[in-house]
C-alpha cells in the first residue's frame, strides 16, 4: 500500500469510504477464487504512470503476486478475464504486472483444548462457539521462491528460506509443483486415501497399478510443459545462455525426473491429506480444473495435443459428490 488515497463514495450515507490504492498483492486464495478476489480490488491496483514534470521517474503498474495452487493457469485466467472484460492486454499490462511465488510452507486447522470443551457445553445446551474455535498447527519449515526481489527479501528479513528466481526457473518450478499436483490430487481424492497409500499395492485405477496411471498423467504434464518453456526460454538474450537451459529445462520437466519427483512428495508427504481429499469430503468446489484441466485445455487448444488421462482425471473428480 502508498500513501495516497482512494476516496469512495458510500451511495447509502453521507459517509466516505477510504481506501488507498494498491502497489503490491499477495494473490493466496484458493485457485477458484483467485478471480472474484482480484476483482474485488481491481480498481485499487496502482496503474503505470509516464514520466511527468512533478516525477523524476515514471512509476511502474501494482505487483501481483500469485501464491496459489493453478499458479500457472491463474495467471492465464487473470489476462483472459480482466483482458476481455475491462481492457486491452496492453492497457492491461500497465494496471497490473504478473508476478509469481511459491512455498512448501504448511499448516493445518486442530480443534483446540477450548474448542473441545465447548463442543461437551455444545452437546448439553446448543451452544454453536466450538465450531469457530481452532488452533494452527504448522506442518514443517519450508522455503519459499519469487520472481519478485523485494517479496523475497521480505520473506527473508523475517527468517524465512527465500530466493529470488528468475522467470524461466520458476516456471519450470511451477510445472513440476503442478505435475504433483496433476497426480496426487485428483488420485487421493478419488481413492479417499492419503498422499503416501498412493504407493500402496492395493491401489488401484481402473484395474491398473497407481504407477502406471502416474506415468501417464506425467508423460501428457512432460510434453505440454515442454513445448511451453521452449518458447518461454527463446526469449532470453544470451543464445549460449538459451542453449544451456533449454538443456536444464527437458531434464527437469522429463517423465522420469517428474516421476522421481512426485514419489518422493508422496513419501515426504505420505501422512498428508491432500487439499483436494478435503475438499472432496467437504462437498466443496475443487480446483482440478486448475491442475488437470489446466493441462488438458492448454494441450489441445494451444497444441492441438489430446491429453487423455489429465481430461479424465478431471471429468471423473469433476463427477464427484457435490
Amino acid at each position: 500500500l502508498i500513501e495516497t488515497n482512494i476516496i469512495e463514495d458510500d451511495d447509502d450515507s453521507n459517509n466516505s469510504v477510504v481506501r488507498p490504492p494498491i502497489k503490491c498483492l499477495l494473490l493466496c486464495t484458493k485457485a477458484n477464487d483467485a478471480i472474484p478476489a482480484l476483482e474485488s480490488v481491481w480498481d485499487r491496483l496502482l496503474p503505470s504512470s509516464p514520466l511527468s514534470s512533478s516525477s523524476s521517474t515514471p512509476s511502474s503498474p501494482a505487483k501481483v503476486i500469485i501464491l496459489s495452487n493453478g499458479a500457472l493457469a491463474i495467471r492465464n485466467a487473470i489476462r483472459k478475464h480482466f483482458g476481455e472484460q475491462h481492457e486491452s492486454t496492453q492497457t492491461l499490462d500497465k494496471r497490473a504486472q504478473i508476478e509469481f511465488a511459491t512455498t512448501t510452507h504448511g499448516a493445518y486447522k486442530t480443534p483446540s483444548s477450548q474448542s473441545i470443551a465447548n463442543n461437551n457445553n455444545h452437546n448439553r445446551n446448543g451452544n454453536n462457539l466450538a465450531a469457530r474455535q481452532y488452533s494452527i498447527t504448522h506442518a514443517g519449515i519450508g522455503s519459499t521462491h519469487s520472481t519478485n526481489k523485494e517479496f523475497s527479501r521480505l520473506c527473508q528479513s523475517i527468517g524465512w528460506d527465500s530466493s529470488f528466481l528468475s522467470k524461466s526457473d520458476m516456471n519450470v518450478m511451477l510445472w513440476r509443483k503442478l505435475a504433483v499436483n496433476c497426480v496426487i490430487n485428483p488420485l487421493t481424492a478419488l481413492h479417499g486415501v492419503k498422499n503416501g497409500q498412493l504407493r500402496e499395492v492395493k491401489v488401484k485405477h481402473g484395474g491398473q497399478d497407481i504407477g502406471i496411471v502416474t506415468r501417464r498423467i506425467l508423460e501428457e504434464v512432460s510434453s505440454v510443459a515442454l513445448m511451453e518453456m521452449e518458447s518461454l526460454v527463446y526469449e532470453e538474450e544470451d543464445v549460449v545462455d538459451n542453449v544451456e537451459l533449454l538443456q536444464s529445462t527437458r531434464e527437469q520437466l522429463s517423465v522420469p525426473s517428474l516421476e522421481a519427483f512426485v514419489f518422493r512428495v508422496m513419501s515426504d508427504t505420505a501422512d498428508n491429506i491432500s487439499s483436494m481429499l478435503q475438499d472432496a469430503k467437504a462437498r466443496r468446489t475443487t480446483e482440478v480444473r486448475y491442475l488437470n484441466g489446466y493441462v488438458a485445455r492448454l494441450g489441445q487448444d494451444k497444441y492441438g495435443m489430446e491429453c487423455p488421462w489429465n481430461t479424465e482425471m478431471c471429468q471423473l473428480v469433476e463427477d464427484l459428490p457435490s
